[in-house]
Formats: C-alpha cells, structure tokens, sequence
C-alpha cells in the first residue's frame, strides 16, 4: 500500500529537476528513473521481509542483511547514473544534429 504513495513522490522528484536538467526533460529518461525507483522499493520490501523471516531486529541488522542493503543501494545508484548519463548523451547528440 505505501508504494501507491512513495512511486508518485519518486515521479515527481524526477518531474522537478527535468526543468534544470534539459536531460530529463524526454519523458523516457524520467520513465526510466520511476521504474528504477520502483524497483529499489521493491527490494527493500523484499530485504525487510527477509530481515523478519529470520527473526532478526530492524533496527540492529546483521551482517548478511547490511551486505544485501549496501547491494541494493548500490545496484540502485549504478542504474540510476546509467540512465542519466545515457539521457545526457542522447541530448548532447541530438543538440550536436540540429547544428
């Protein structure tokens, strides 16, 4: 239920940068972004769902669980820069066209 909340808030955090960064502007870069976000929330869920089922604190996490978090983010902010350095090409080579 509270991805129905946190996937709209992900698109608009990337609505709002797009008017700064002409990279964000295509509708598929930000698309992009929303579902990589989307996916991020879904391993989360999934890593506290794991985290309960081993019976394990939420607040004192062991080392399996912080090793499949910093995982996770990592995976998170790799594809992140993936699709804002690929949208910052496309824009560039686009720009370079129209010339």
């Amino acid at each position: 239920m509270h991805a129905l909340q946190a996937i709209p808030l992900v698109a608009l955090g990337v609505v709002l940068p797009a008017r700064r960064y002409p990279a964000l502007r295509p509708e598929g870069p930000r698309a992009a972004l929303v579902a990589v976000g989307a996916a991020a929330y879904a391993g989360l869920i999934w890593l506290v769902t794991w985290q309960a089922e081993r019976g394990e604190s939420l607040v004192h996490p062991g080392t399996p669980t912080l090793l499949a978090a910093g995982s996770l983010l990592s995976t998170t902010i790799i594809l992140s820069l993936a699709v804002v350095v690929r949208a910052q090409r496309t824009t560039l080579a686009s720009a370079r066209f129209r010339r």
